[in-house]
């Protein structure tokens, strides 16, 4: 039987109810072939869209106003501070931190010298609350920590007879704390915790035992 437009409009009418009803059960019934049906729509749809710089950029634009939202921020700071506070992510980081801070190292202390550079009063600020924090033990201001921390440097370098104890140069000496003050802020000041190093070997035994807080 064959129905033309007009029957066909005239029985949709006077069915509305039905017709949405068999609607909603079809969509039930077959709701994993819709979704699947919508999925290659959508990839048909964005490869061909691919090319379209005019897409790309609203694509782009879309992006980036969403993921400045505040909530999203926020959302985002506290998946990741979990994420982070594990141990085993901890232990993660730190052995790719090392690795990545090996490999680019010129690099990196390449920046930090142009930013300790072009920020003199925060590296201040910064030099401040790092002496600050390492004086704590000793309960005394940054200031007084921080002669304190060169006359140990300088008792520490006279005791062995200013000189590297790895090529025995005399040139540009540091003083090296055996255990590190950032872990052991109480051992900071001990004339026993210290040996006079050349730059090169004091920067290669940072190099080869870097501070791992995660691990």
């Amino acid at each position: 039987m064959v129905y033309d437009k007009e029957s066909q409009k005239k029985y949709q009418e006077n069915n509305k109810d039905k017709i949405r009803e068999y609607k909603k059960q079809w969509k039930k019934q077959n709701r994993k072939k819709i979704l699947e049906q919508r999925k290659k729509d959508d990839a048909k749809y964005h490869n061909k869209m691919k090319t379209d710089p005019e897409y790309l950029k609203k694509r782009r634009d879309a992006a980036t106003e969403y993921n400045n939202r505040p909530e999203v921020k926020e959302h985002r700071r506290i998946i990741n501070a979990k994420h982070r506070a594990k141990p085993e992510i901890k232990k993660q980081n730190a052995k790719y931190n090392k690795k990545h801070h090996d490999e680019n190292r010129e690099h990196y202390n390449e920046q930090v010298r142009k930013w300790n550079k072009a920020n003199p009063e925060k590296r201040l600020v910064i030099s401040k609350r790092h002496l600050e924090k390492l004086g704590i033990p000793f309960k005394l201001p940054s200031r007084q920590y921080g002669m304190a921390l060169e006359s140990w440097g300088k008792s520490v370098r006279k005791i062995y007879g200013e000189k590297c104890i790895v090529c025995g140069s005399t040139d540009k000496l540091n003083s090296h704390h055996i255990l590190y003050k950032a872990l052991h802020p109480e051992m900071s000041l001990n004339i026993n915790n210290g040996v006079p190093l050349c730059k090169e070997h004091h920067l290669e035994i940072h190099r080869l035992n870097p501070i791992m807080r995660g691990i």
